[in-house]
């Protein structure tokens, strides 16, 4: 909830519910630049805004923005039972691709598939690309998201389709080795890189475009968050404790 504007911002007023993508929140008041703060729509609570915000306008718009996801299209999305996979499975389905998933247990696996996944991949016991090759008739997919980095991006890009598209938006696993950009030639393949306070800081429209898109998705029951567990503010360090576990799905949430 706003509790007040600085000078010059004519966009947002006091009183009015809102999610803001901010450093140190965890307080009770916060600062944030205005171009950092959503409004929510009625129809979205407090706890899913604060579970939206930031995964959801990521996986949008690694899909929409970085890319142009359409029918037919091809997606792999490493880390899929996690906060930005989950959602980005649904929203690639939304637009009428086929989605495959990495996740690293079988419980993780079921919330990938009720998320929409057509195909699921445990890497634990299987070797994703293989996979992919495999169900793809050696083709390979057409866009890869991946936050991951090291462990995945090599065999990421053993499985990508002539013209396809790899965006790296973390690296969990480490940063990948250096790549000879040479390698892409053979199949005009591409790599680029991904960072959500670029997009709200310098395209508030983009911003604007994916919150409203999700929100509407989600008022149509066609978009869901997966909210692993909430915490109350007091206990932050065992929800850290738990996120640090790599048994979290979906998305963690301090209530104060």
């Amino acid at each position: 909830m706003i509790e007040a504007v600085g000078e010059g911002v004519t966009n947002l007023r006091p009183g009015l519910r809102v999610a803001a993508l901010t450093s140190r929140a965890y307080a009770e008041y916060c600062v944030s630049p205005a171009f950092m703060v959503v409004p929510l729509p009625d129809s979205v609570s407090f706890v899913d805004g604060a579970a939206f915000l930031i995964q959801g306008l990521t996986a949008y718009h690694l899909l929409h923005t970085m890319d142009t996801t359409t029918p037919g299209k091809s997606v792999l999305v490493h880390a899929a039972a996690g906060g930005v996979g989950l959602v980005a499975v649904q929203l690639a389905k939304v637009a009428g691709a086929r989605v495959f998933g990495t996740v690293s247990s079988d419980a993780k696996a079921g919330l990938a598939k009720e998320a929409g996944a057509d195909a699921i991949i445990n890497y634990v016991k299987d070797k994703f690309a293989d996979e992919v090759l495999r169900l793809t008739n050696d083709r390979g997919v057409d866009l890869i998201l991946d936050a991951v980095g090291k462990p995945t991006f090599e065999e990421g890009l053993r499985c990508l389709a002539a013209f396809g598209h790899i965006i790296l938006y973390g690296r969990a696993g480490g940063a990948p080795d250096p790549l000879n950009l040479s390698a892409l030639s053979p199949k005009s393949q591409k790599v680029s890189a991904f960072s959500l306070p670029t997009l709200t800081r310098g395209f508030p429209d983009k911003t604007r475009e994916g919150s409203e898109r999700c929100f509407a998705l989600m008022r149509e029951g066609r978009l869901k968050l997966h909210i692993s567990k909430t915490f109350p503010m007091a206990q932050a360090a065992e929800a850290h404790r738990f996120l640090e576990s790599r048994e979290s799905t979906g998305k963690l949430i301090l209530l104060p």
